[in-house]
């Protein structure tokens, strides 16, 4: 199982960009936001090997996903 922080830095690193993502998309809830970048941050963790870039990676995928939803052309499942 993926931790899913490993420590206390870490955590505040992610919780900011997931603050920064949220006054992006002013019109997605903060909880739907912080749902969709834990999920994806799993999935990245599990196969990286250098896990500094991972708040830039996953919020660049959180960023894409949601700029196709606005642009209604989301053709894949975002929480699958």
């Amino acid at each position: 199982m993926v931790m899913l922080y490993e420590n206390d830095t870490e955590e505040r690193v992610h919780l900011n960009v997931i603050k920064m993502l949220t006054a992006r998309f002013g019109g997605v809830s903060a909880d739907e936001i912080k749902r969709l970048y834990e999920i994806l941050l799993k999935r990245f963790k599990k196969e990286a090997k250098v896990k500094d870039f991972l708040p830039i990676l996953v919020s660049r995928r959180v960023e894409s996903l949601f700029n196709k939803r606005r642009e209604g052309k989301q053709d894949e499942k975002i929480y699958s």
